[in-house]
């Protein structure tokens, strides 16, 4: 039997459900203010290069590169996030053709090496047979992480979580709170963790029209999105695929045939017109699934001629002479 996929054709990627604040969060979720990780993963996360001057341009074009050892993969990759310091990578993909997507993951040693095909391998326990387990968002201190799964009723959201990032995720629960009885995907945890975006077809979207929503996690759970609908400049009610920067100013998103970026002066404005990144435009049907802490690299995946991952990196940083 096949994994439920028509979800996923309809958001351009699968849906997902949730129930309460993921485990990893639980000690610091007491409101949405406090919701933020540790000392220790904020230090992590400087080291990778959060608080860092970035090393390009942060208004400069991307230029399309493979993701060395990911790219030219035999199978059928998509939607890869990372941790900050970007050496570990969490994808779906499907390795016959037909078949269905499972999670997988590999560590290299540094962002610049390649990732090794021996050190591929799958997120066992949350793949379920014959279901399409896709679509991964994974915490900064990779304890947690949120995925969609094909149902019955469409596709929702779920999660799981582990108590050390070399153990095998498990406590998986679906998302309950987020289900609309429709299909819910594509999610992204911004913000330190205290939100979640996602994408949904439910019907205050306009029908058979996806739109981009938002989670706050605080309370200790992930509170209920239906009302938080993110508002983005006409002609855009429909959009997929949302990734947020660390400070939560751009937005990248994808059309289903394009990926957009647009900004906003601070988390409480609304985003200005969003720019078509053309410079992407080698390929077709892209669908950005991360973006890295310093907002220099744009991960995504297009489906022309074969569903591959692949990175856009912006232009280096202009210096004095």
């Amino acid at each position: 039997m096949r994994k439920a996929v028509i979800a996923i054709a309809a958001l351009g990627l699968p849906t997902l459900l949730l129930v309460g604040c993921p485990p990893s969060f639980s000690d610091f979720c007491t409101g949405v203010a406090d919701c933020r990780f540790d000392a220790t993963v904020q230090s992590d996360a400087a080291d990778a290069g959060i608080d860092a001057e970035p090393e390009c341009d942060p208004d400069g074009l991307f230029t399309l590169q493979n993701v060395d050892g990911i790219t030219d993969l035999p199978w059928r990759a998509r939607h890869a996030y990372f941790s900050p310091d970007e050496k570990t990578i969490y994808f779906q993909a499907s390795l016959v053709d037909g078949g269905t997507y499972d999670l997988y993951m590999a560590t290299r040693e540094s962002r610049a090496a390649a990732f090794e095909s021996k050190d591929i391998v799958p997120i066992s326990k949350i793949s379920a047979a014959d279901i399409d387990d896709v679509d991964p968002a994974i915490s900064d201190d990779q304890l947690t992480i949120v995925f969609g799964r094909g149902t019955q009723r469409g596709a929702g959201l779920f999660m799981a979580t582990r108590s050390t990032p070399t153990a095998m995720f498990e406590n998986e629960q679906e998302l309950a709170t987020l289900n609309s009885g429709m299909n819910e995907g594509n999610p992204y945890l911004a913000l330190d963790g205290g939100e979640l975006w996602f994408a949904s077809d439910r019907p205050d979207g306009g029908e058979n029209n996806s739109r981009l929503y938002r989670a706050l996690v605080g309370g200790g759970h992930f509170l209920d999105a239906s009302a938080s609908v993110v508002t983005l400049p006409a002609p855009f009610g429909k959009a997929t695929s949302p990734v947020l920067s660390v400070d939560g100013r751009i937005l990248f998103f994808s059309t289903f045939t394009s990926v957009y970026e647009a900004r906003r002066d601070s988390i409480e404005d609304p985003f200005k017109a969003p720019r078509e990144l053309t410079e992407l435009k080698d390929r077709a049907h892209e669908y950005p699934s991360w973006v890295s802490p310093d907002g220099c690299r744009l991960y995504f995946h297009s489906s022309d001629p074969q569903i591959k991952i692949y990175v856009a990196v912006r232009a280096p940083r202009k210096t004095d002479r």
